[in-house]
């Protein structure tokens, strides 16, 4: 996408968009209907699908599928970038600098984000569908989905800078360490926090493969290539797992065993004992995560299923974190956040606020984040939820930053303002009860 003289659209719209009706929400079932944007290989390597130069602005594209092949893609969609010149390659291109630079007014409407990966295991990963930076970008109708990284998290959408506003309304997003992501390495332009930002009416999924979890049943030495565990259930016909730190690529599994399994495939094989957890390698974290962001709107979603994975943190279905990531955003900010009516199931906590937090650059420990700076704080936080009953560890709510616990929620006194309003909260084991109007679909 380049950079134009004026202000007019550039349509890039199905000849069958008819068959796509403004406001629906498409599926793959609708591929049939969409012309297909995919992404190309560049010096033996993938790059994005479509990607955006600095200043490009009014693009609008309905009813396209945009994907990538079953091979490693780090983004299928890449605003916010740019270089001295535009025809310099890709690789040349680095984030820009300025708020004028940053693209504007790109739509993604009746789309099919993906990519074609099949398997779970190096080599095969797209880390981000959506990586959007900019001013009045929106994301709508849209079904974007199989976002994982063998090795790490991976993102539905991510929003990494950019003023906004941003509008994320009535898609289907599936990514396995967060399915909508803002923030999580430092902005590249001053004094810049993402704004003004709506997320609503959106459907939050995890694959249960993606974080399939048991034990192991017995204990197993560094050479044996059956694996006896509790149960297989969720885990994919063949594929990776990972037991303490070490991966192992399994050929099949039968319902209490992984067979014919290669030791040490990332590393080195060793021992373990009875009882260990056994997981899908990788990071599943959070249905939404913010590290920085003002005028948050967060309604009427439906929060999927979030499983902790070995090694990984509670997972929870929204989790506010104020973040100066990398130690060269000292600005960040979380503030004037309203989340509504949204329908959080089977996740290991509902919500998290956190008014603490590790700095880089610091001690190397958790810093208070009121006392580094007056900005690093969350503040004025509110929220009206309908929470269902955790699998993980049976926690609604946690604000994190005081050991004072009360309920289902520990009350935070380093976050400057926050009110915390439930319409009900469903005992363990209990998933009912009242809650406000929504569209959870």
């Amino acid at each position: 996408m380049k950079p134009k003289s004026g202000p007019y659209w550039t349509y890039v719209i199905s000849s069958d968009l008819a068959s796509l009706p403004e406001g629906i929400r498409v599926a793959p079932a609708d591929d049939t209907h969409m012309p297909i944007i995919t992404a190309p290989v560049y010096a033996g390597n993938y790059i994005p699908a479509l990607a955006s130069w600095k200043n490009a602005s009014y693009y609008r594209f309905c009813g396209i599928k945009i994907t990538a092949p079953e091979q490693t893609t780090a983004t299928v969609v890449s605003l916010g970038l740019g270089s001295a010149n535009y025809s310099d390659s890709y690789y040349s291109w680095d984030w820009v600098t300025s708020q004028a630079d940053c693209p504007s007014y790109i739509w993604f409407d009746r789309c099919h984000v993906t990519s074609e990966l099949t398997k779970y295991e190096a080599n095969y990963w797209m880390i981000c569908a959506l990586s959007l930076a900019g001013k009045y970008i929106a994301t709508i109708d849209s079904y974007v989905d199989n976002a994982h990284y063998y090795g790490d998290e991976s993102y539905a959408i991510h929003i990494n800078q950019g003023e906004g506003p941003y509008k994320v309304v009535n898609n289907f997003l599936e990514g396995n360490g967060m399915n909508f992501f803002v923030g999580g390495s430092d902005t590249h332009i001053l004094d810049d926090i993402p704004s003004d930002i709506e997320f609503r009416r959106n459907y939050c999924f995890k694959r249960a493969s993606w974080g399939a979890n048991t034990t192991l049943s017995a204990g197993i030495d560094d050479i044996v290539t059956t694996i006896p565990v509790v149960s297989t259930a969720n885990f994919a016909s063949s594929g990776l797992i990972t037991i303490d730190s070490e991966i192992i690529k399994y050929a099949s599994k039968d319902a209490t065993n992984f067979l014919s399994c290669t030791r040490g495939y990332d590393g080195t094989a060793v021992s373990h004992l009875s009882g260990t957890w056994v997981s899908v390698p990788g990071s599943q974290k959070n249905d939404v995560e913010v590290k920085f962001g003002k005028r948050i709107l967060i309604e009427g979603n439906f929060l999927g299923p979030v499983t902790k994975n070995s090694g990984q943190q509670n997972c929870v279905a929204m989790s506010f974190t104020t973040k100066n990531q990398y130690g060269t955003m000292p600005w960040s900010e979380i503030s004037d956040v309203t989340v509504r009516y949204n329908k959080m199931q089977t996740c290991g906590q509902g919500l998290r606020l956190t008014g603490t937090s590790y700095e880089a650059g610091g001690s190397g420990g958790y810093t208070d984040l009121v006392a580094a700076s007056d900005h690093n704080t969350s503040k004025k936080v509110s929220s009206a939820v309908r929470i269902f009953p955790a699998d993980y560890d049976g926690q609604m709510i946690k604000i994190s930053g005081t050991n004072w616990t009360t309920g289902y929620y520990t009350v935070v006194t380093r976050i400057d303002d926050h009110t915390i309003t439930l319409d009900a909260v469903a005992a363990p084991n209990n998933t009912t009860g009242a809650h406000g109007t929504s569209v959870w679909a």
